[in-house]
């Protein structure tokens, strides 16, 4: 079979998939998704491999960063918290006696394989370029 763009006809118009064959729904091909991210993201360094985080209730407790860019980060938390919340994070350098205090709205929240939650979000202001370069 032959990949073609089935694009809007006047019998469809909403139609833009691609499909393989003529009118076997089974054959769609699903593309991949693509990366919407505005900022690049950095693995965690030696700097910030970790942070602290408190919720509304006055919580505290550890995660530890997987990435972090200008505008948001990926963290490992024990606990899952909601889509939407809002979470106080301090991340620190302690070689560079750098700490910030930024809040961060939870986007995705996902079990991670070896236990715990992985929890991605947006900052509510971004990180300056000197803000980012003492924490990776």
């Amino acid at each position: 079979m032959i990949l073609s763009n089935r694009g809007p006809t006047a019998a469809n118009p909403q139609n833009t998939g691609f499909m393989l064959g003529e009118d076997d729904p089974e054959s769609t091909v699903k593309l991949p998704a693509v990366d919407r991210r505005i900022n690049v993201r950095y693995p965690r360094g030696k700097a910030a491999t970790s942070c602290l985080i408190s919720d509304a209730q006055g919580g505290l407790w550890p995660a530890e960063v997987r990435d972090i860019s200008m505008g948001g980060m990926s963290m490992v938390l024990l606990r899952p918290v909601e889509r939407g919340a809002v979470l106080n994070i301090e991340l620190a350098n302690k070689l560079l006696r750098f700490n910030r205090r930024v809040q961060l709205r939870a986007l995705h929240i996902r079990p991670h394989p070896d236990g715990g939650w992985i929890i991605g979000g947006a900052f509510s202001r971004k990180l300056t370029a000197s803000e980012l370069q003492a924490l990776v």
